[in-house]
């Protein structure tokens, strides 16, 4: 009786010349014989920028009152970044910060309360806060990153709680 070991071996080898036949059983080409091998196709990338942003700010808030926070955009991508400064505003990236009762901010572009008919000082799901689009933006090369520090007011009629102050940087333009 073979031990495991013995059979593996054995396998092993059985293998081993099962490859060999099958590369000395392929037909052998005449040197004037082309071989035509089909190359899949070429796809060419778009160089194009890639932005994420990060905030920083304070842990806590006070309704009716003003945060300072800085907005860092990071490009990761391989084409630089177009800011409105330098590309106008149909072309080029935007921030927007977003102040949401949970962690799920949608990717569009935001709206302040006044524009659903509210007042700044009513909280929205999900608004734009007053003061939070960075919409002044400078062009990023890639590789680079920017730096902005802004004020942005908490609405009074904001309940206590915990809430998410997100970044949403360049949502539908770039």
């Amino acid at each position: 009786m073979k031990t495991e070991r013995e059979r593996c071996r054995l396998l092993g080898f059985l293998i081993c010349l099962l490859l060999l036949k099958l590369i000395f059983a392929a037909p052998v080409l005449a040197q004037d014989e082309s071989v035509k091998i089909k190359l899949p196709d070429l796809q060419l990338l778009k160089l194009q920028p890639d932005l994420t942003v990060s905030i920083a700010g304070p842990a806590k808030a006070v309704a009716g009152k003003s945060v300072s926070v800085k907005v860092t955009v990071k490009n990761n991508g391989l084409a630089a970044a177009p800011g409105t400064v330098d590309a106008g505003s149909s072309s080029a990236y935007m921030v927007d910060l977003v102040l949401s009762s949970d962690y799920d901010v949608p990717v569009k572009w935001a709206v302040q309360p006044v524009y659903a008919g509210k007042t700044k000082d009513d909280f929205v799901e999900d608004m734009l806060i007053l003061g939070g689009r960075i919409s002044n933006t400078k062009s990023i090369s890639a590789g680079g990153q920017v730096s902005y520090t802004l004020s942005a007011y908490i609405p009074l009629k904001t309940s206590p709680g915990v809430y998410c102050l997100g970044a949403v940087v360049d949502s539908g333009l770039v």
